[in-house]
């Protein structure tokens, strides 16, 4: 498996327009990604305009099918250039699960 995981800040005006556009990028990757495993947005309870993405794919390759998609696409075109206060803190940037539910090495 190969996951994800990361801290995004969004601009206060632009907090609805952001679940609306990570509520359509869930729905594609359930529609047309066999390779999504999880796609999880949670909000910062100390703070509403903070939130962490945790996104797991069977692996890398799954990862990159998904990077095709328009949802992607329109994250890199317009959701971080003009919905963020400051770039992304990545948590975790890429990386094989070592062990997960029901599986471990």
């Amino acid at each position: 498996m190969y996951g994800k995981f990361f801290k995004v800040r969004v601009k206060p005006k632009e907090l609805t327009a952001f679940i609306k556009f990570v509520e359509w990028d869930i729905r594609v990757a359930r529609e047309r990604e066999p390779g999504t495993l999880r796609f999880d947005l949670y909000q910062d309870p100390a703070d509403e305009n903070t939130f962490f993405v945790y996104e797991a794919y069977r692996d890398k390759k799954a990862f990159e099918d998904h990077q095709n998609n328009p949802p992607y696409q329109e994250w890199k075109s317009r959701v971080e250039p003009e919905m963020f206060s400051d770039h992304p803190e990545d948590l975790l940037d890429g990386s094989d699960s070592v062990c997960s539910f029901g599986r471990c090495q």
